[in-house]
């Protein structure tokens, strides 16, 4: 006997009774989008009776929609206000933040009295040679990494790390030795290495091996938007993926990887309210191909008030 937790429910044709497949899913009515079909042919068969019950039930559904529409905007807020500055932590401003010079091998008296930025280049392009969908159900899955170019791989695990060290000095005062938030002649690559290889544990993808480490370890030391040896926060983030959720990906990824968060908020309780509001936008905005036939009466010269069309 097949354990009841397996078992799958699947919608049958309101007329027929025919379960849906994979390859043959059922379509809802186009005006209600509720009352599944198989077939233009079943719907036009179930019209008279259907007619009596579609503008009700495309009531009720706008109605479930604005009742769930409500709930994400409560839910947004909450995140909202779970991201506020943290009670009894004051932030160090950014200003206080030692700059890496940009000499190789900087004065460590002039640097600490006046510190010049790093000469990082910005190569222009998307930020990500590829965008992914539903970055939050990925991170969920740990497999935020996956199915990505190489480069965007690197790019993330320093762009993850980068941010992890600005958070813990700005939110926990952690001055993180070998960085630059500690000492500005040091760029940080053996803590990069550490926590690169506490991801490859369980969250960097099947290709990820030795030789990979080196080429991200050295794409670190280019001169471009992922140089070690500069700050980031998390505006900058923003700004340069173009994606306002950038910075939180970053975070959740990142306490993933060290199992601990960095700012006091614990962003990981955070992934299951994101992960629903994905679902909901894809919800949303879902539309399905209609299917283009003529209405029966449509074919007799008349309107019995069948939606023009049928099925979504």
């Amino acid at each position: 006997m097949a354990d009841a937790d397996s078992l799958q429910f699947l919608e049958i044709c309101t007329n027929c009774k025919k379960p849906e497949t994979k390859t043959h899913p059922l379509k809802p009515c186009a005006k209600c989008k509720a009352t599944p079909y198989c077939s233009r042919d079943c719907q036009k068969s179930d019209w008279k009776s259907h007619k009596k019950s579609c503008a009700q039930n495309a009531h009720d559904r706008a109605e479930r929609i604005a009742s769930i529409k409500s709930k994400l905007v409560s839910a947004t807020a909450a995140v909202a206000d779970s991201l506020a500055p943290i009670s009894g932590v004051e932030s160090i401003e950014q200003t206080d933040i030692p700059q890496p010079s940009s000499s190789s091998a900087p004065n460590p008296t002039s640097a600490a009295s006046n510190p010049e930025p790093a000469k990082v280049l910005d190569k222009g392009g998307p930020a990500l040679t590829v965008q992914i969908t539903n970055p939050f159900q990925r991170l969920k899955e740990k497999k935020w990494l996956h199915d990505r170019p190489k480069e965007d791989v690197y790019k993330l695990l320093i762009d993850a790390f980068r941010l992890r060290m600005d958070d813990d000095f700005k939110f926990l005062q952690l001055r993180h030795a070998n960085t630059i938030y500690d000492d500005i002649s040091c760029d940080g690559t053996p803590n990069l290495e550490l926590f690169i290889r506490m991801a490859v544990i369980y969250l960097v993808p099947e290709w990820w091996d030795e030789s990979e480490l080196a080429y991200c370890l050295e794409y670190a030391k280019l001169l471009t938007w992922g140089n070690i040896g500069a700050k980031i926060t998390a505006d900058d983030v923003k700004a340069h993926y173009g994606d306002q959720s950038m910075a939180l990906q970053l975070r959740i990824f990142s306490e993933q990887v060290v199992e601990k968060d960095g700012t006091g908020v614990n962003f990981l309780n955070l992934l299951d309210v994101e992960v629903m509001l994905e679902r909901s936008h894809g919800f949303f905005n879902y539309v399905h191909k209609p299917m283009e036939i003529e209405s029966e009466a449509e074919e007799h010269g008349q309107d019995d008030g069948m939606p023009e069309d049928d099925l979504v």
